[in-house]
């Protein structure tokens, strides 16, 4: 799984949901992402590159629908 396939699965069964709100519900998963993914980097105990800053992996989707 990538991470746009992966975020396409995540809506396709937020859908269904009667709370379900587009933009609020992208806005979560984003940040639930980027928490992920700051969590991921702060163990690699030195300081990321600037491509390690901008990448997104499927494991920090996995993270923020885990939440």
């Amino acid at each position: 799984m990538n991470a746009s396939s992966g975020a396409t699965a995540y809506f396709e069964r937020r859908l269904g949901d009667p709370n379900f709100g587009n933009a609020r519900d992208a806005r979560k998963l984003f940040e639930g992402m980027r928490k992920a993914q700051a969590q991921r980097l702060r163990i690699l105990g030195r300081i990321p590159t600037a491509e390690e800053l901008q990448l997104l992996v499927p494991d920090d989707l996995i993270a923020a629908t885990e939440l």
